[in-house]
């Protein structure tokens, strides 16, 4: 009995080694562990430009077609990084984006 259970926790710690081994070579690598991000960058200052408009959670995650929780995780992350200081940046470039817009316009 005692036997059988010094092999599995042998087995078990050379498991453990192999998955930490996997784990420092990916990250070595610069691979990323997990689901891959529901949302890219530009969606992430989609949801900023939104959230500046005054929308909900709810109606950003209906418009991105992704999760109510995803939306919060990237409100949370801003927050963690100064949420006004990003509101007032994402701001600016929608204000110059729709500047851009309006100078490309032919006349009348």
């Amino acid at each position: 009995m005692h036997i059988t259970s010094a092999v599995a926790e042998f087995e078990r710690d050379l498991l453990m080694e192999c998955i930490q081994a996997d784990i420092v070579r990916a990250k070595a690598s610069e691979k990323r562990c997990g689901c891959s991000p529901s949302l890219n960058n530009e969606q992430k200052k989609e949801v900023l430009l939104r959230f500046n408009e005054g929308k909900s959670i709810s109606a950003i995650a209906r418009l991105l077609s992704t999760a109510h929780q995803t939306i919060l995780r990237v409100k949370l992350a801003m927050k963690d990084t100064n949420f006004d200081s990003c509101v007032y940046i994402a701001q600016c470039l929608s204000d110059s984006i729709k500047q851009l817009h309006e100078n490309d316009l032919p006349p009348g």
